[in-house]
């Protein structure tokens, strides 16, 4: 196995070439980095990253990109888990033709990233914009993506306003913790764009999901702006804390049958509005106003 550590690189190096055979990658406080991998600059086309399983990006204030090149020509089918953190510049991590590309991947975190406006970019360069209509005029159906996602962790970044697309949710069905903390602008999970069609809607959405945990988002008003109520049948634990202007769960009549863990403020609690009142009364014996970090 080929790792590679870069801690405290003061060189003006741009990027990271030579990666063809490497499996782990951590790259930390090199404060003059602007992006990770050059896809031009990265030897035998046909191993682009293709070994690459762990990727920890931490400390590097001047970084605008990770990739940056041919994306269409990157392999990331085995890369498994990416940690970013303390990336002041980065406002994005996948375009969506790279994201594409991604389906392993198990763990995501993103941390302390006062920039980063959203996980797959809205942006599209010109060739990947045709690699897309090429997919469409052929009428093969989208792929999923991060089909294979278990846990997603967002913390500290300014800019957020939501986490997920709908178009996104659809496709996570191994998602089995959500933790969102500390993101001051955050104001829904799951956002719904105008042109979405009610059918792209499913109650069963995030069907593995256990563990949903929500801190400190003063902004938050909705979980998801649908009128659909949802089952959430595998989760276990749901905290709220801080989250004073988010008024509805979004939970089905028999939503949320297994969970046995509740933690949140009363009072908020007692604010929040519900479509069926026995929902409330399910779920208030469940309760604990227990803070966790």
């Amino acid at each position: 196995m080929e790792r590679r550590e870069e801690k405290g690189k003061e060189e003006k190096r741009n990027s990271f070439p030579k990666v063809e055979n490497l499996e782990e990658l951590h790259v930390e406080y090199c404060y003059s980095l602007k992006e990770v991998f050059y896809l031009e600059e990265i030897e035998e086309e046909h191993t682009k990253l293709s070994r690459l399983r762990e990727l920890i990006l931490v400390g590097l204030p001047k970084m605008t990109a990770i990739w940056k090149g041919n994306l269409l020509a990157a392999r990331l089918e085995n890369l498994k888990m990416m940690k970013v953190k303390e990336c002041g510049k980065l406002k994005n991590l996948f375009s969506k033709a790279l994201a594409r590309k991604v389906h392993q991947l198990m763990h995501l975190a993103v941390m302390n990233c006062d920039t980063m406006e959203e996980i797959i970019s809205n942006e599209q360069a010109e060739m990947e914009q045709e690699a897309v209509d090429i997919v469409v005029s052929s009428n093969m159906p989208s792929p999923m993506l991060f089909k294979n996602l278990q846990k997603l962790t967002i913390s500290q970044c300014k800019k957020m306003k939501s986490i997920l697309a709908l178009r996104l949710v659809r496709g996570l069905e191994q998602l089995e913790e959500l933790v969102i903390t500390s993101c001051n602008q955050m104001e829904e999970i799951i956002s719904k764009a105008e042109e979405e069609e009610e059918e792209n809607e499913d109650k069963n959405m995030l069907p593995r999901l256990k563990i949903l945990a929500l801190q400190n988002l003063p902004r938050l008003c909705t979980l998801y702006k649908g009128a659909l109520l949802l089952n959430w049948p595998s989760l276990e634990e749901l905290q709220v804390w801080n989250c004073l202007k988010l008024k509805t769960l979004p939970l089905d009549l028999h939503g949320a049958p297994k969970l046995r863990k509740f933690k949140g403020q009363v009072e908020w609690f007692e604010n929040l509005e519900w479509k069926y009142e026995i929902t409330k009364t399910r779920l208030q014996p469940l309760l604990t106003e227990e803070y966790v970090l």
